[in-house]
This record gives C-alpha cells, structure tokens and sequence, in this order.
C-alpha cells in the first residue's frame, strides 16, 4: 500500500515537470513514513530466537490459553532446524502438553525461585499430564528447557500426573527450573547424558524426581524439597530409582522432606540393574525417614557411592534402612556426618571410611571394611560377620557397645575407646585376628607387684581359646627400664608371676589361639 502511494505521488510530481523537487520531497516522505524494524523480531530473524508474545500472539496473564501460540513457535524453530523458543515475563496457562523437540530450547528469564513470584511459569490445567515434555527421536539430542516454573491449576492433584517428563530425547539440559504442584515433580525415562543444574522441585503428592530406564544422569546443585514456603504438599519418596537406571549422580545436591511428616529420601522400586552405579557426592539430606530405602521388588543394589555428605535425620530415623529381600554389593561410604541409624543386613563387600556416626550402627553382611571412622554421643554398634577388618575407629561418647563379632574371619585392630561396654573387642589394648572362626589373639593386663614382688591376674580368656597361651612379664625398674618377670603359673583362670620388686607396676602380654601349636 505505502508503494502504490509513493508511485502515485511521484507520476504526479513528473506530470508537474518537477522532477528535481520529486527526488528531495520523495526522501523526506520515506523518512516520515518508515516504521522501525521490530527489534524483537530482527533478534529472532538473525539468532533464531522466536518469541511467544511479540510473534506469536501468546498473552501470559493466566488467564489466556497459551497452548497454540506457544506450540506454534516450537513448531517454528523446528521448521528451521533448531532454535530458542523465548517466554518473556508472564504466566502461560496451557490445556495441553507442551512438547519440546530436538535442537529445540524453551528459555524463560531468571528469577523463578517460587511459583509464587516466579517471573516466568507454565500453568498446567489441573489434570495435564505431563505439562511439558521433552521428546525427540532414540539419538537425537540437545533439547534443553531454562529459567522458567512448571505448576499446575489449583484443586485436588490427580494422581500419577507429571509435571515435566524427559523422554527419548539424548542430552537434554534442564537448567534453573522450578516444579511444583504435581504428582511427580519431574520423571525422566528411556535417554542418554540428562544434565539438570539447578533444578528445585518440591510440594509433589508422590515423588519430586523419578528416574527409570536411564543411564548417565546428572543432577547438580538441585533441590529434592525445600525448606520454607509452600510446604502443603509431601511425597510418598523423595526420589524413586526404578528398572535398569545407571550412573545417576547427585552433586551437591539437598533432599528435603517439605511436609510436616518425614518421607522416605531416595528409594529404589523395582530397580533391577544388576550393574547399576548411583553416586551422592557433597550433597545434603535431613527430615526424612529412610534416607536409603529400597521396595521388596528390588533384590540387589549393585553399587551405591556416598561421600562428603551430611546426613542429619536425628537419632531416632533410618539413614540406611532396605528391605530384606535387598542385598548390596560394592558399596562405600567415605568421609560422611551421619546422624541416623545405619542398618545393612544382607550382602557384601561393603567399605565404611572415614565416617562420624551417631545413632545406631548395625552391619550383618558378607564381607565389610570398617576403618577410620568416630562413633559418637552413645550410639551402639553391634554386627554378625563372615569377614569383617575394624580398624583405627575411635568411640568418643559414653556407652557405645560392640556385640556379635566372635564369628567369621576378622581383624580388629587399632581401635580407640573411652566408654565401650565389651571392651574385650574394642578397647586399645586388644587384637584379634581372623583364622577360619577361630580368634588369634594378642591381650595386655597391667597391676601392681605385692610386698615380695610377686603377682597374679585373672586372664578372661575362654577356656575354648585358653589352649596354649604364650605368656611373656616385665616390671617397670627404677630407671624405667623394662626388668622380665618369671611366669609362675599359667592356669585355666588366672596367670602368675614372680621375681619382681616390692610395689612395682608391672604388664603381661598373652598370644593365644585354641589351634596355637607351640611345639
């Protein structure tokens, strides 16, 4: 139109005989007319970037259905092979799933920390499922969805609805998102390489992350439940590992149960990868009831790897609580604050380093190294063994216990003790070594000499392991110096020795084994 009326203008203009003049007249008529570029839409033209409301008509008042504006900008950048599908500040309502295809990235603005402020949301029709999904074809890869909130409208939340499911898409990236107000926070199934940094889900009626079928998943710096604000809703699970997922890993990561009731923190249901690896690394987990648990459908956990993490559940909950169909296999907890019941009964080899413990410690397993680690604030330590080493571990609180060790191959040995109630296995002057089911034994006595320089002591060992002791005696001299002693007598109860000097204190060391030949 605005040609037709420069053409007209200018044949009037030649029909005048002012040509001159038609030139000058034309620019400034053009400078007048000309309306800007959009500068959106030149952003979207040279870096594929579509945007929902300046393009595509999409409102984000809440009120307005979205869907089809937003699914036509989706449907735009996969027509160009790929592109940022951009919400600016707004609440999106959708009746149905948005779904995200490959080389496709739907990006909000920072700031959705909390639905209730959130400056960018997509709000879900109440029995939407999922709200959004990521899902290309097995292989393709590089969808991603950034800075934005995923909720749902209010009333009663259906079961079993999702608010973002990651399906068949390869290395998608989620990134600063906020899910919240769904039965399932988030589930991601069936891909490779899912990336999600900083990713906050809270208030779900069934599980904040659900994790099946997936290898090579990474959560960094997320957020299972959150302390504070919008605490109506609390899962049966935390996080829920099903069928054949592997290599998931948790860095820095916090699981928090958001309800008034405890929930269970990371559960395994039906998981059934024979070979899988879960890492939880740098990460934190309190008010939950079984911080570890597992369904009866889930027979082995082939590797779970714990380290530098805080637990803080309070004495009375379940850091460690499986089922007992559950066996475990190659696990290692190293250099944890566990405040918590530990309790792992079946399976084996398990590696406890480097650990502060309160709370119950109960192992009953094939095969565990246990070295390294503080026991504190009178929280008791009892174990059934086949193989067991327990070495350089030290009981700081009044009280502690250590029970049923006296089976199966073991080295005890190092250990460091200043309230333990059997002090036959624990205390600092024992070793006991492993020999098939019978102990090896090295044990120190201390006393005093009476007025001719002789003395006895009652040795405690079992009459079963008592067969030929090896008894060697010193006395302490006046220069310090360490004088041998002559062993009197050995008997099923006491030990004997002689030659010392009035009121000396004196040690005996016995070596002893039921099998000991010394001959």
């Amino acid at each position: 139109m605005m040609m037709r009326l420069v053409d007209g203008f200018v044949r009037f203009l030649k029909d005048k005989k002012r040509i001159a003049p038609a030139a000058i007249v034309l620019a400034m008529l053009i400078t007048l007319v000309q309306v800007p570029p959009n500068p959106v839409s030149a952003h979207a033209a040279a870096d594929n970037v579509y945007n929902v409301k300046t393009l595509y008509g999409a409102v984000g008042d809440g009120v307005a259905d979205d869907t089809i504006p937003i699914n036509n900008a989706i449907a735009a950048a996969q027509a160009a092979g790929g592109g940022v599908v951009y919400l600016p500040t707004g609440k999106y309502r959708v009746t149905s799933t948005i779904t995200i295809p490959a080389f496709v990235s739907m990006e909000g603005v920072n700031g959705n920390s909390n639905v209730a402020d959130a400056a960018v949301s997509i709000v879900g029709s109440l029995a939407l499922s999922p709200v959004v999904q990521i899902n290309g074809s097995p292989g393709s890869s590089s969808a991603s969805l950034k800075k934005l909130a995923i909720t749902r409208a209010n009333g009663t939340i259906p079961a079993g609805v999702i608010g973002l499911l990651v399906g068949s898409t390869d290395y998608t990236v989620l990134e600063d998102l906020y899910i919240f107000r769904h039965a399932i926070g988030y589930k991601i199934t069936g891909q490779l390489g899912v990336k999600a940094n900083r990713v906050i889900s809270a208030s779900a009626t069934e599980a904040y992350l659900e994790v099946v079928d997936t290898p090579q998943a990474t959560f960094i710096d997320s957020s299972f439940g959150r302390n504070g604000g919008e605490l109506s809703l609390t899962p049966i699970s935390q996080v829920l590992i099903k069928g054949a997922a592997d290599t998931i890993t948790f860095l820095r990561c916090q699981f928090n149960s958001t309800g008034g009731t405890p929930t269970n923190g990371i559960t395994f249901d039906g998981f059934n990868n024979p070979n899988g690896i879960i890492y939880i690394t740098d990460s934190h987990m309190e008010n939950v009831l079984n911080g570890i648990s597992s369904s009866a459908t889930t027979s082995q956990i082939q590797r779970l790897l714990i380290s530098n993490s805080t637990i803080n559940l309070g004495t009375s909950l379940n850091f460690i609580n499986l089922h007992p169909n559950t066996a475990v296999t190659e696990w290692q907890l190293a250099n944890n604050e566990v405040t918590g019941k530990l309790n792992l009964t079946k399976g084996g080899p398990v590696s406890i380093t480097g650990n502060r413990f309160a709370g119950e410690f109960h192992l009953a397993l094939n095969s565990a190294t246990v070295t390294g680690n503080s026991f504190y604030s009178g929280g008791k330590v009892t174990g059934h063994f086949n193989n067991l080493v327990f070495m350089g571990n030290i009981f700081d609180g009044a009280g502690q216990t250590l029970m049923d060790l006296a089976t199966g191959n073991k080295t005890i040995f190092g250990n460091v003790s200043s309230g333990v109630v059997n002090k036959n296995l624990v205390n600092e002057d024992y070793m006991q070594l492993g020999d098939g089911g019978v102990p090896f034994g090295i044990k120190r006595y201390t006393g005093t000499l009476d007025a001719s320089g002789n003395g006895y002591i009652a040795h405690g060992i079992p009459s079963a392991h008592a067969a030929g002791l090896i008894v060697q005696a010193w006395y302490k001299g006046s220069s310090g110096e360490m004088v041998p002693l002559t062993v009197s007598y050995v008997d099923g109860v006491n030990i004997g020795v002689a030659g010392g000097a009035a009121n000396k204190r004196y040690r005996v060391t016995i070596m002893y084994s039921n099998n000991l030949d010394m001959w």
